[in-house]
């Protein structure tokens, strides 16, 4: 199939949403911070969106697209050029700025910002660390986990990479959890930082309206960023009001949006997608559930614990309630609602994860995963159906109210 060619001016910069390949045709030209070659053409994944931005001169291209792929726009206010900023921060060899968080709402950049600095340190033979908290849209893992990795070559799309640090939370979603998703964030740059990186990376996901800011103040706190990027994408923000109060207008350098509104649709297909990437050729694996650990939340618990000041109890039951009730002593986990989930697995860390095909009245739960040996079940609040689509499981925290005292309990 011959390409569409395309002719871009040195000040402009055409946006191209995939599936398309691009071929450079003359001039020069790059793509998040990568320079186009003759020889090998870029390929753009379903959905996602490049910019293609002249170096020096006029440049030319050839784009072959498949089906809802086409050019999004053609514009001199877009692409990496608003970020100059942000790019001088690599002017130094090794960069000063050692940490940095990147921040902003939804579809403002924040991925496409991780991935252009990823690329320009890379070329600088910087050690680069990453690290995606976007638990709804992660790049370095699946959705419900935090990702980390140590990467040492340009990439034009993150989900290249797959994750050599995980961490699970078991939702797509922070809202609620705020404080487990926090402590993973933390673990996970805590091992990244293990590795020594010259730069580290660290991406959020779009949680910034009500709580949400003040729960990106928290992840700050708990990471000490030496420079948080905000994207903005509004006039005024609470949220860049907060860091700004919390750490200094010195820490918190503002940069422009350059992101484009996704449908829900795109959304839900992309998770869609990276559950697939995790859990094909998976195989029913089938375990006693009183031999196995489990997690939830970022709490222990078991059949029969051997330490009920330390490990909760699970308890599974047959009722037409589908939502998981839980406090530190007891998890009480409806059967119907362990068929579909999505679960983590391995032992000390995680090491693959899983969706439960059933669980019977007896003692085995069978998992469909391409791990064969894990010790410990990190349960979920993400429930996937046939299509892999994925849907919330309500949950309720457990209380004097919906979980009964015992006798030693009452003074």
């Amino acid at each position: 199939m011959q390409g569409r060619p395309i002719k871009i001016a040195v000040k402009d910069t055409v946006l191209i949403k995939g599936p398309a390949t691009i071929r450079l045709q003359d001039g020069e030209a790059e793509v998040l911070g990568i320079p186009l070659s003759y020889e090998e053409p870029i390929f753009v994944r379903r959905n996602k969106i490049l910019p293609i931005e002249p170096i020096t001169t006029p440049t030319y291209i050839t784009a072959t697209f498949g089906q809802s792929g086409c050019i999004l726009q053609k514009q001199t206010k877009a692409g990496t050029k608003i970020w100059a900023k942000a790019k001088d921060l690599l002017a130094p060899t090794p960069p000063k700025v050692r940490r940095l968080m990147i921040v902003g709402a939804s579809d403002s950049g924040k991925s496409t910002l991780t991935t252009y600095l990823l690329n320009l340190a890379v070329a600088k033979g910087i050690k680069v660390g990453v690290v995606d908290a976007d638990i709804g849209q992660s790049d370095l893992a699946p959705p419900g986990c935090v990702g980390g990795a140590v990467i040492e070559r340009q990439v034009i799309d993150l989900r290249d990479v797959k994750g050599s640090v995980l961490e699970f939370v078991g939702s797509t979603s922070p809202m609620g959890i705020e404080r487990v998703v926090i402590m993973a964030v933390r673990r996970a740059v805590e091992r990244i930082s293990g590795q020594q990186p010259d730069l580290l990376l660290i991406n959020t996901d779009g949680y910034v309206d009500g709580e949400g800011a003040e729960y990106k103040v928290k992840i700050g706190e708990s990471i000490s960023p030496d420079l948080i990027l905000y994207i903005s994408t509004e006039p005024r923000s609470r949220l860049r009001e907060r860091l700004i109060e919390r750490f200094g207008v010195e820490k918190v350098l503002t940069l422009e949006g350059a992101g484009i509104e996704k449908s829900s649709s795109e959304r839900a297909e992309r998770r869609m997608s990276q559950f697939y990437r995790y859990l094909k050729q998976g195989k029913v694996i089938r375990r006693r559930l009183s031999e196995c650990k489990f997690t939830f939340l970022g709490r222990e618990y078991a059949i029969n614990p051997e330490n009920i000041s330390t490990t909760g109890k699970l308890e599974i039951c047959d009722t037409s309630d589908l939502t998981i009730l839980s406090s530190e002593r007891k998890l009480i986990l409806p059967r119907r609602v362990l068929g579909g989930m999505f679960v983590g697995l391995g032992g000390e860390v995680i090491e693959g994860f899983g969706c439960v095909m059933q669980c019977d009245e007896g003692d085995k739960i069978e998992i469909l995963t391409p791990l064969h040996i894990f010790q410990k079940i990190h349960l979920s609040l993400i429930r996937l159906n046939e299509k892999l689509r994925d849907e919330r499981i309500p949950h309720r925290d457990l209380n004097l109210y919906t979980e009964p005292l015992k006798k030693e309990d009452v003074c």
